[in-house]
This record gives structure tokens, sequence and C-alpha cells, in this order.
């Protein structure tokens, strides 16, 4: 299965337009060396809000993820609205300047928020995106991704709860067949798909979260070698013999 010619036509056009400032993103004012981008999931005062804290964590952030190249974590704002905020810090100068001129992971994960979004797969709306870029922008020193909150449990933990359950293995494996086939119908390969990237909510519907690298529009040999990673990464998630690896292990199948 894969997109038609005009699916993908379309969403090459959109993701240009994106990329030109033609789509629904408009210039944030005051960035000065920063590129401040405000998508229509966010109001003017969230997008202030956002501004403010687009350096570091705010207080009161709890941090899920505290690695060497980025920092995630959940944060209220002022008007109750809960949001996912990943901070990006490239590690050395060879990063900060190829980032720079071919685009940052940051950039890559909101376009591809905006992307799956348009395709109609289940991701959380990116609300803003911010990018601090120094020497005429050819250096990029950090950047920041906010995104909506996906409510609900990681599908690690759904599993914990219910790899009792045969019938209920048997359901989420079909919504994970049908996920997983419409990525395929419009060749997008999430890059990362481990059960903790996928969020469950309690009507055991499925949203994918972490698009760093995510793979969109590529050609027919790079989208098979993208799919087969993407295959042997979320079946890795389960071990052999186990209720769940037995009830997922066709999930990649396509009819």
């Amino acid at each position: 299965m894969s997109a038609n010619l005009s699916e993908e036509t379309e969403l090459a056009g959109f993701l240009r337009d994106v990329r030109d400032g033609r789509a629904p993103v408009e210039p944030f004012p005051g960035g000065g060396a920063r590129a401040l981008r405000n998508v229509t999931a966010c109001t003017p005062d969230q997008a202030a809000e956002l501004a403010r804290i687009s350096d570091r964590p705010p207080p009161g952030t709890v941090i899920h993820k505290h690695g060497s190249r980025s920092v995630v974590g959940r944060h209220v704002l002022t008007d109750g609205t809960p949001v996912v905020l990943k901070y990006y810090y490239p590690k050395n100068a060879v990063k900060r300047l190829s980032q720079s001129v071919l685009g940052s992971r940051c950039e890559r994960s909101w376009l591809a928020a905006l992307a799956l979004c348009r395709l109609g797969l289940p991701v959380p709306p990116a609300m803003y995106v911010a990018e601090k870029r120094l020497l005429g922008g050819l250096w990029l020193d950090r950047a920041l991704l906010a995104t909506s909150e996906a409510p609900g449990i990681t599908l690690t933990s759904w599993v914990h709860a219910h790899e009792a359950d045969e019938t209920r293995l048997g359901l989420m494996a079909a919504r994970l067949r049908d996920l997983f086939s419409l990525m395929a119908r419009h060749r997008v390969a999430h890059g990362d798909l481990k059960a903790t990237n996928l969020i469950i909510d309690n009507d055991d519907s499925v949203r994918l979260v972490d698009l760093d690298a995510v793979t969109l529009l590529p050609t027919r040999a790079r989208w098979n070698a993208a799919r087969k990673r993407d295959r042997r990464i979320f079946l890795g998630n389960w071990k052999p013999g186990s209720p769940a690896k037995a009830a997922f292990s066709s999930v990649f199948d396509e009819t």
C-alpha cells in the first residue's frame, strides 16, 4: 500500500508552503536572532507564554527525560493547558552548523507533527516551535518544540495491565494494525517505534509521540528500509513467547 500521486503531491506542497511561511504559521514579533513561529493550534497568549520559557524548562515542569541532546517535560500553562515541552541542545559545532543548514531535529519533528495531523494520523498537535540561531542564523544554539499532551499511558504500561486478557490484546492488535496500515498508505515511518512512543488513552485509542525520526515522502528503497526498521523495533518490545508478542506479531501485515 502507498499514497497515491495526488496525495503525495498535496503533502509535498503543504510542507513546502510551511517551510516558505505560507501555511498557517505566522512570524512571532520581537524574536531578534531567534526564529519564532506560532502554529494555529496555539493561541496568542499561549505563544507569548511559551516564548518566555523557550530557553529552558520553567519551574514546575515535570521532567520525563533528561538526555545529553534534549530535555522533555510536562508543563501546565497559566490557562490550565497541559503541554509537552522538548528542548533541543545540539552537542557540538558540527551538529550546530549542519542542523542550521539542513534543518534541525526540532524543525523535523515540528514538520512531522503538522504533516501527520494533516494526513489524519493520531499525533498530538504541534503548538509552538522556537529556534535560537546566532551568527546570522548559521549557528543553532537551542530549540523548543511544544505540543499538546497526549493523555493516557504508554503501550508498555497498557500491556503490563492487560497482558492476561487475550480478547483485549486482540482488540489492541487490530487498532495497531489499522494505524500501521494507514502509515503504509501514506508511506510514513516513525523511526523509533518503541512501545513508550505509543500512548493509549482511556478508550484504548492509540497516539504516536516523539516524531524526531519520522520519514516523510521517501523513495521506495528508503521506505522499504524504514518500514522494516519500524517493524523490527516494534516487535522487539515484546519477549519471545509472551502473549503480547503473539498478539502483535501480525500488526505489520498488509492486506
